[in-house]
């Protein structure tokens, strides 16, 4: 009996008397297949982000997300073990396109703490915008996956959020930026920018870059104002 050749899902794909190649040919088969893998990959976490967008996450099904990639169900198993998996792979692929997408607006903005943090919440919300779906699934799906699935979009999360804190922390000492409890105003900007997904629409009045550019003028608006007095914590009566 002939073998597989390796790294093929498929038992038809022999290195039988007709395909006896050289050792390139072979590798480049797999080449093939592999980037054919990675087609798929990417085919089902599209169809997963929209079953799990219209149906929510409990009222989607493996069977639902493999039928919209004409695939059945046990050949979607090949590329993720499970739902929570598909889930977990929508999230990592969302954080690190955010996150690169961040780093670099910050890379081609000019070097000053108020023009990087600019084009950092411009970048933000633009992706808020155009990638609504994976941002709300990300925002209020987090719970779902797994506590191991879940640090790992946590650090992206948090790698995301480390460099606005540090535009901040920068633009207070350049002195540009006026002082404010940092991680609180992070969170602000993070939550009030991150909202345009939930209500922006293509056909409304405002189009997405006049969107972000008000968001961003605000918040650096409101960074160069005049210092902000301590926040006093008092005990409810």
């Amino acid at each position: 009996m002939v073998p597989p050749v390796r790294g093929c899902p498929h038992r038809a794909c022999i290195a039988g008397p007709g395909n006896q190649g050289s050792g390139w040919a072979m590798a480049l088969d797999e080449a093939k297949l592999s980037q054919h893998a990675v087609e798929t990959r990417k085919s089902v976490l599209d169809a997963g982000l929209d079953a799990f967008f219209e149906h929510g996450f409990e009222g989607s099904t493996i069977r639902d997300i493999a039928r919209r990639v004409s695939l059945n169900s046990a050949s979607l198993y090949y590329y993720f073990p499970s739902k929570h998996a598909i889930l977990h792979g929508i999230m990592l692929s969302a954080m690190n396109d955010l996150l690169a997408e961040a780093k670099q607006a910050m890379e081609e903005a000019v070097p000053s703490a108020v023009s990087r943090l600019s084009a950092v919440l411009l970048t933000h919300i633009h992706f808020h915008g155009t990638r609504r779906k994976e941002a709300i699934i990300t925002e209020f799906e987090l719970r779902l996956i797994t506590p191991e699935r879940r640090q790992e979009v946590a650090q992206l999360r948090d790698e995301y959020e480390d460099i606005l804190r540090q535009l901040v922390h920068q633009g207070i000492h350049e002195g540009a930026f006026r002082c404010v409890d940092v991680d609180l105003a992070v969170r602000a900007m993070i939550w009030s920018c991150s909202s345009v997904a939930q209500w922006y629409r293509p056909d409304g009045p405002l189009s997405l870059p006049e969107i972000a550019r008000y968001y961003a003028d605000l918040w650096i608006t409101a960074l160069l104002g005049a210092d902000l007095p301590p926040v006093v914590l008092t005990e409810k009566p």
